[in-house]
């Protein structure tokens, strides 16, 4: 937990608290993020988990360097944006990213 502005990213946050549970034994089978999420480090970390990270409109294939990530570009692309939400949608529970952002403003992370 973290004042605005001060300490790690979500993103970076994120990514050190499922490197934590990996190597305490935990399995990570599902992560769920918005844009900001978007990260080669991010997607390395999840590995083979099931995600749902919405893709920045212009993110560059011939730039990332995760294989995990390129091939979600790849599909986010292919299926365009409104294709991708539909699949993403009908694959998880829905869309969640509004109720999270609800919850998010009134509840304090505790990691």
């Amino acid at each position: 937990m973290h004042i605005e502005g001060e300490g790690d990213s979500e993103p970076k946050s994120a990514v050190k608290h499922i490197k934590k549970l990996r190597k305490a034994g935990n399995k990570i089978t599902k992560f769920e993020g918005d844009g900001k999420f978007d990260t080669n480090k991010m997607f390395d970390a999840l590995g083979d988990a099931e995600s749902t990270i919405k893709m920045h409109k212009n993110a560059k294939l011939r730039l990332t360097k995760s294989k995990r990530r390129k091939g979600e570009i790849r599909k986010y692309r292919k299926l365009g944006y409104k294709g991708w939400a539909k699949k993403q949608n009908m694959e998880t529970d829905g869309c969640k990213e509004g109720i999270s952002s609800a919850v998010k403003e009134n509840s304090v992370k505790i990691w």
